[in-house]
């Protein structure tokens, strides 16, 4: 037979135990969302991209020679740190800027560099060693 007292305390231990999972459990707010970048922030990104992608790609094509897809694949991930490098700088989204450069490409916006950004991708073709 237990005591009140010993029952007591058992249902205080379950019921804090309860509070505890709860309580670390419940999803936790976001405490910093990025906003869109704006439409020059846009533009500024899209322009860096269109003057260093031919010295990217030269660099990828020195890298990788004979692999297409592997050069494709090099630049992609140096253009993949240069965007969220941009976006932390400037506290805007990664998504916004991703978005700027698709857009741009396909609308043609106008840039300083001699060869606009190529939107073509080449064929999934890994190589057979790494």
């Amino acid at each position: 037979m237990h005591s009140p007292r010993v029952d007591l305390v058992s249902w205080f231990i379950i019921g804090l135990a309860l509070f505890t999972g709860l309580f670390l459990a419940a999803p936790s707010r976001v405490s910093h969302v990025a906003k869109p970048a704006s439409p020059m922030q846009r533009q500024q990104l899209y322009a860096e991209a269109a003057e260093k992608e031919p010295e990217e790609r030269q660099d990828a094509a020195r890298r990788f020679r004979g692999s297409l897809w592997s050069q494709d694949d090099d630049f992609h991930f140096k253009e993949a740190k240069r965007v969220k490098e941009f976006a932390k700088r400037r506290a805007v989204s990664v998504t916004s800027l991703l978005d700027a450069l698709d857009e741009g490409m396909h609308e043609d916006w106008p840039v300083a560099a001699k060869n606009p950004p190529n939107p073509k991708v080449m064929p999934c073709r890994p190589r057979l060693t790494y």
